[in-house]
């Protein structure tokens, strides 16, 4: 989900008027939240009940404060429908990563821990991520392997 950009634009208007430079903007490209796993459904199953938490409470919150990213979900199922919450095999990361980039617009949010997860869990996904994924994006990218 890129940044909003009127947001973005807020925000350099006010930096601007207080005659500050704006700083780095990035937009990440993905879902909210993405998981790598060699088994998205069992990784998903201990992934579901976090999620839902998170995104629930989430929603709640910035409901009072006039809305936001996160809607609520009724059940695992409902959330996971939406794409916000990926859950995929390294392959299926690379694909779905390779789809989405656009020049300039290559900023991948990983957040492994999110809504409290198993740490064990979250080093799986980044040790994947960094083993099978990032090769095959270099390749994709004509960068050298390593090379990030």
């Amino acid at each position: 989900m890129p940044i909003d950009a009127p947001l973005v634009e807020v925000c350099r208007a006010e930096c601007a008027a207080l005659g500050r430079e704006p700083g780095l903007t990035m937009s990440r490209i993905g879902p909210m939240f993405l998981h790598v796993s060699d088994d998205p459904e069992r990784a998903w199953a201990r992934i579901a009940p976090h999620a839902l938490h998170e995104t629930n409470s989430y929603a709640q919150w910035l409901a009072s404060a006039g809305g936001g990213v996160y809607r609520p979900a009724e059940d695992a199922d409902v959330l996971r429908a939406g794409g916000s919450y990926v859950v995929v095999t390294p392959q299926e990361c690379v694909t779905l990563l390779t789809t989405l980039r656009q020049p300039g617009n290559d900023v991948v949010a990983l957040h492994p821990l999110r809504g409290g997860l198993d740490p064990r869990l979250g080093w799986e996904s980044l040790e994947l991520f960094a083993d099978k994924v990032l090769p095959a994006l270099d390749g994709a990218r004509g960068d050298p392997p390593g090379e990030v």
